[in-house]
């Protein structure tokens, strides 16, 4: 059986390496060719899209609704940067307006952290296997406590 190139791809057996070699080679230049004569005929059928997805109007508005509808959910939860809203200066969760355990102390977890590597180097060689404690209480400390 003869091997040729179809429209599809090859067609026949694919017993020729170098016939198949030929084809893949050409396979892309062929498509840009092809594609540059379909541009050229000017049919509507064979049109090329020159355009963007999110230049349509369709996608302007909803993105216009995205971006309004983001604004409006900031709105609902508390500002993070702005302690003026923030109860007796105390830590809360952004998201769900929790406010935080006065043992909660995350907020100094860098300064906690020099404080334990200088007291672990100090302690060398005997606190080397030593555990470490855990010295950061983070919001978590709020689901194993009742509150009255």
């Amino acid at each position: 059986m003869r091997l040729r190139h179809g429209p599809t791809g090859a067609v026949g057996l694919a017993t020729d390496y170098n016939q198949m070699v030929k084809w893949a080679l050409s396979f892309a230049l062929s498509g840009e060719v092809s594609q540059n004569v379909r541009a050229m005929s000017n049919t509507e059928q064979d049109a090329l899209q020159n355009h963007r997805k999110e230049k349509a109007d369709g996608r302007i508005k909803e993105d216009r609704a995205d971006r309004l509808s983001l604004c409006n959910t900031l709105d609902v939860h508390i500002n993070p940067l702005h302690d003026v809203s923030h109860p007796d200066g105390a830590l809360i969760n952004v998201v769900t307006g929790q406010i935080a355990h006065p043992d909660v102390n995350v907020d100094d977890a860098v300064s906690i952290g020099k404080q334990a590597i200088r007291e672990f180097r100090d302690g060398w060689p005997q606190s080397f296997y030593a555990p470490l404690g855990k010295l950061v209480v983070t919001m978590d400390v709020n689901k194993k406590r009742v509150t009255w």
